[in-house]
């Protein structure tokens, strides 16, 4: 029951990274560029404009990916409650793999929507 305990809060780490993550840049997104805390890429870091949009799209997007995750992560280590400690930690690392994914997606995502709206020089396109 413990090693179960340990792999469920192990499964529940992404997603609820991506909850505070999520929360965090939608409340409190750093205002400024830096290159210590924020979504920094070469795109984001442009200008003050793309900087704040991408901010915002990445919280976004972790807010909603974590939603998912979350559940998903709690609905899939229950059946697994009481099972041998071997099949909880292969499942349960199983399941942090996949839920580094979306990490990924997020990343494409935020940079595919900078792309879409701002040009190779940071200036907004007109729509």
């Amino acid at each position: 029951m413990g090693f179960w305990f340990f792999m469920l809060l192990s499964v529940l780490l992404i997603p609820g990274m991506l909850l505070l993550f999520g929360w965090m840049f939608r409340a409190h997104a750093p205002q400024t560029m830096n290159y210590v805390f924020g979504y920094r890429t070469r795109r984001s870091m442009r200008n003050a404009d793309t900087w704040q949009f991408a901010q915002a799209e990445f919280a976004r997007l972790s807010w909603r990916w974590g939603r998912v995750e979350l559940p998903v992560g709690i609905l899939a280590m229950l059946p697994l409650l009481g099972k041998n400690a071997g099949l909880v930690g292969v499942a349960g690392s199983i399941l942090c793999g996949v839920f580094c994914i979306p990490i990924f997606v997020i990343i494409w995502q935020v940079e595919h929507a900078l792309k879409a709206s701002f040009d190779e020089n940071g200036k907004r396109k007109m729509i």
